[in-house]
Parts: structure tokens; sequence; C-alpha cells
């Protein structure tokens, strides 16, 4: 089983070629960073975008990694069993919390990452 290719953006809502050319500069920048911290910083960048009132009103806010990872190692030092819990993360902006969670019932099932194909 192998990864598919990331989408391409629709003809619909096409990007000025200043902003294309953003976008792919922070996906290759991104793509050299852990998953969590990539899509945190992608949410982050996301986020300054709009203004603080729109942020307000749609509670648009991205978890900080090294929450995460503290509210992660708490669950697990009080005997989660990640090969076999159910995980809830209401809000599933950015999968802050279900990526991470992911990555431990991997491990506790003993599968490796895989590898893109392209």
């Amino acid at each position: 089983m192998s990864l598919r290719r990331p989408q391409q953006l629709s003809a619909r809502y096409p990007l000025s070629e200043a902003l294309e050319s953003v976008a792919e500069t922070a996906g290759k920048l991104a793509s050299h960073l852990e998953p969590e911290i990539a899509a945190y910083q992608i949410g982050l960048t996301y986020t300054y975008i709009l203004t603080a009132a729109y942020r307000s009103t749609n509670g648009i806010y991205y978890t900080p990694p090294i929450l995460t990872q503290h509210l992660i190692h708490l669950a697990t030092k009080t005997g989660v069993d990640w090969s076999s819990c159910r995980v809830l993360d209401p809000a599933f902006g950015g999968g802050a919390f279900l990526a991470p969670i992911g990555s431990f019932a991997q491990i506790a099932f003993g599968i490796h990452l895989m590898k893109p194909a392209w």
C-alpha cells in the first residue's frame, strides 16, 4: 500500500501566481518538519490571514504541539492503552491530537510508517 499523491488545486479556485509561489514554498519548507509541527505551522499561517473578529466568531484556534504532547503524556501516564482506546477530538481543525495519537497507535500495533510512492 502506498500514499496517494497530493490533490491539485481546482481550476475553480485559481491562485494568483504570487500566492501560488508562496504556497509552493511553504509546502516545501513544511515537508522538512515533523508532521504535527508542519500542520501547526500551516494552521498558524492560515489564521494570520484571517481577521481577529473572524477567528473569534468561528472559534478558529490551533493547539500548540507542546501542549498536545503534554496532554498525551499525561494520558499515557494514567494508563491509556493506545492500541485499544477511543479518542474524540471535538474540534479536529488541524488534527493536533489525532495525528500524534495515530503515531502512538502505530507504535502500539508495531506498524511502520509508509513512505510516499512518488
